[in-house]
């Protein structure tokens, strides 16, 4: 490929920004709070859905009181009118034994009920207070997580900065090379890796992943210098400084 030896060492300078880039990345990314957010995340979503669980389930046993106690409400208004015969007189004594029976077992029934709203307020109470802790571990989440997300951003400020530094001179770089320099330079980066474009300085290869044969050597001594030479057997691209 045709490539003025400008471009090529803009390549090249272009690589380097890249593998600066994916350094700083991997650097952000492997910062071990993010495991920590992503527990604690986690672990507030597992609360949330326990304090919805919980929460209607109170609303059902609240329900459930109510009704017990209109019940409760329903035996009185019975029993104030049995009541209120017998007081009045109006019974005759053959039925007076019934009313009197009548009014015993009202009485009884109402106990029963008023002893069972006893046991569903406990039991009540007992679900709500521990509601009220799982709220309060919400809340002490919610402050964990957000002084992990506060030191997280303290931690990766100045790798993010740097990110953002590289990745816009990676940008310029780009716009000074040929579409077709990138073209191939992405589709080799796809291919190999971060590591596409070697450069070669003083008759060698400098931080190679590999060396090059005499036959290789000598045909990029040979190639021009607005020749952007590539290898033959492993599709890297020589630039030679």
């Amino acid at each position: 490929m045709k490539v003025t030896h400008a471009d090529q060492l803009t390549l090249l300078e272009l690589q380097e920004t890249d593998l600066q880039i994916s350094r700083l990345g991997h650097r952000i990314q492997s910062n071990p709070l993010h495991e920590k957010l992503r527990e604690l995340t986690g672990r507030a979503g597992d609360l949330h859905r326990s304090v919805i669980a919980q929460s209607a389930n109170l609303g059902d046993r609240q329900r459930k009181i109510a009704d017990v106690e209109a019940e409760v409400a329903k035996v009185e208004q019975r029993r104030v009118v049995q009541q209120q015969r017998l007081d009045s007189g109006k019974v005759g004594i053959r039925d007076m034994s019934a009313v009197e029976h009548e009014i015993k077992k009202i009485h009884d029934r109402r106990q029963q009920l008023e002893m069972e709203v006893l046991e569903l307020q406990e039991d009540y109470e007992k679900h709500e207070a521990f509601l009220a802790k799982t709220e309060a571990a919400v809340s002490a989440l919610a402050e964990d997580e957000a002084r992990t997300r506060e030191q997280l951003a303290a931690d990766i400020a100045e790798p993010a900065a740097e990110l953002a530094a590289a990745e816009e001179t990676a940008t310029a770089l780009r716009a000074q090379l040929p579409a077709a320099v990138l073209d191939e330079y992405d589709h080799l980066r796809g291919r190999l890796g971060v590591l596409v474009v070697l450069r070669f300085e003083e008759g060698r290869l400098v931080n190679a992943p590999l060396e090059l044969n005499h036959a290789e050597l000598a045909a990029l001594t040979r190639a021009p210098k607005d020749e952007l030479w590539e290898a033959e057997d492993s599709g890297y691209l020589v630039v030679r400084v």
